[in-house]
């Protein structure tokens, strides 16, 4: 019996997509963080912040949620993950490893943040997030890397946690048809082999992923009205029309720390990545 239990959690621990358990944990830390997450005195950062942290320590294990994990691929050569932080911690930084590059007019167009594209410097940081990209797009068959599907992801500085980290905010099912018909009908004209969805796809639940630079993991999870995780989508800018927030299913990205930059991956256009200034970043020199 011993060893087919041993056989069993050997074979669990290999797959490449995990859902997690729905046991308890033995670990106060999960309660407490719940306990913050579904207050509804708690601030949106704080219910962000608690909820990373579950993920981070717990992995979100036993949330009686549906969260799907992933491993990233594996750190740029010559980087310790506080050394990659360190890098990724601000748009100065972020400047001094990039530089200026040239994007087709409609890719800048479409791409999420400030239009003035910069590239990495170090190929190995590219290479890295084009991967992790890819990873996500082959782990999940639903997530295809297009104008209509995932495209984007936000580079978020989290200060709060000790010794800092960096998290992305990766928003897939960008453009429902039911949502935003324009931007769906003009990327099938850019790309017709591109397949269009709606909100009510099976996958659209779950059109959120999280990435923690220090776990170098991808957690997608289900932020869905019937979630528990549903305060990341809400969000009191929006609340004159709260049935289209809940519908478009969006985490709010500024509600997990100091917005480093947007990164953009554009695969069928483009061989790596390029990083924007970020949505509702003020302007900074030469970004």
């Amino acid at each position: 019996m011993k060893t087919l239990i041993l056989v069993f959690l050997l074979l669990s621990c290999s797959t490449a997509v995990r859902r997690n358990p729905m046991s308890q944990p033995d670990n106060s830390d999960f309660h407490e963080y719940l306990d913050i997450i579904t207050d509804k005195l708690s601030t949106p950062n704080d219910k962000a912040f608690y909820f990373m942290q579950l993920l981070r320590e717990t992995d979100g294990a036993s949330s009686g949620e549906n969260i799907i994990t992933i491993k990233g691929p594996k750190l740029p050569r010559g980087f310790t993950p506080y050394q990659l932080i360190e890098r990724l911690s601000s748009q100065t930084q972020l400047i001094k490893i990039s530089r200026p590059g040239k994007v087709r007019t409609d890719l800048i167009s479409w791409a999420s943040g400030a239009k003035t594209p910069r590239f990495f410097k170090n190929k190995n940081i590219a290479k890295f997030f084009q991967k992790l990209f890819f990873n996500i797009s082959t782990s999940f068959n639903d997530i295809t890397l297009d104008r209509l599907n995932l495209f984007h992801a936000h580079l978020i500085k989290d200060n709060r946690v000790y010794g800092g980290d960096l998290v992305m905010v990766i928003h897939a099912f960008e453009y429902p048809l039911d949502l935003e018909p324009k931007k769906n009908r003009d990327a099938i004209i850019f790309d017709t082999t591109l397949g269009s969805f709606s909100t009510n796809a099976s996958g659209f639940k779950t059109r959120n992923l999280f990435w923690s630079l220090r776990k170098n993991t991808v957690w997608r999870v289900d932020t869905s009205k019937e979630s528990i995780f549903n305060h990341l989508v809400r969000s009191p800018a929006f609340a004159h029309y709260p049935e289209e927030v809940l519908r478009a299913n969006t985490a709010q990205e500024n509600y997990f720390g100091k917005i480093v930059g947007d990164l953009n991956f554009f695969p069928k256009e483009l061989k790596e990545p390029f990083v924007t200034r970020g949505a509702g970043n003020p302007p900074a020199d030469h970004f």
